[in-house]
């Protein structure tokens, strides 16, 4: 089985015998099990447990096409209390912060 790279979707893996849909119901290997962990935790997209997944949630967050305003909204407040909780400031023009207040 060879994993390919979703330039679309960087956060899952997209393998060649499994449809995304089917990929979703599962976190990709390597990454966390629960689901409290990510941005959009039914899908298991944009992890926020580190630093590192925070930093990389805000940077593709303007990037991804969220099936609704209040999915969007959400995540933004997701990602924001993920960062407050590891010490991480994120900068008052960005998506995510003007996403939270919509």
């Amino acid at each position: 089985m060879v994993k390919l790279f979703d330039e679309l979707d960087p956060v899952i893996p997209v393998t060649e015998d499994l449809d995304v849909a089917e990929e979703r119901n599962k976190p990709p290997k390597g990454y966390p099990q629960d689901r409290e962990a990510y941005a959009i935790p039914d899908k298991y997209l944009f992890p926020i447990d580190t630093k590192e997944h925070i930093r990389a949630a805000v940077s593709m967050f303007s990037r991804h096409q969220f099936e609704s305003d209040e999915e969007k909204r959400e995540a933004a407040r997701r990602i924001i209390n993920s960062a407050k909780q590891h010490g991480i400031e994120i900068g008052k023009d960005t998506e995510v912060m003007k996403a939270s207040k919509a």
